[in-house]
């Protein structure tokens, strides 16, 4: 099974600076609490995420993507592949003068997505909101 979230807004400056890195991203969504590790494509992360009203879980994802001011993605997984994957993403797109659009977003799959469709639709999805 697949489910997918996405929130999307525009920012009157570049939502990460040069200086922020991994750090900026607890900013830009409030259920993950912290990220260490080496940022590079191929590189292993350290997340620790706690969505709205449930556990604190703290997993390492791969980078897939680390593009600087562009796009940044990683790919993780419950026990093994094929169990539950989570695909988040934080894509940067300059739309004007002093302003872009930041898109975050994730994609989940695997066998057990559907027994956690409703906890996703809402912890993980106010984070993406607020």
């Amino acid at each position: 099974m697949r489910f997918a979230l996405n929130r999307d807004r525009v920012h009157a400056a570049a939502p990460l600076g040069r200086s922020d890195g991994l750090r900026g991203l607890p900013k830009l969504n409030p259920f993950i609490r912290s990220i260490t590790g080496s940022a590079q494509t191929g590189g292993k992360l350290t997340v620790a995420i706690q969505p709205s009203g449930g556990k604190a879980m703290t997993f390492r994802p791969t980078v897939l993507v680390s593009k600087a001011h562009s796009e940044f993605r990683w790919l993780g997984h419950f026990l093994f592949r094929g169990v539950f994957d989570g695909e988040h993403y934080f894509e940067i797109t300059p739309i004007a003068a002093g302003a872009v659009r930041f898109v975050q977003g994730e994609k989940f799959s695997g066998a057990l997505v559907g027994l956690a469709k409703s906890s996703l639709d809402r912890g993980t999805k106010a984070g993406f909101i607020a």
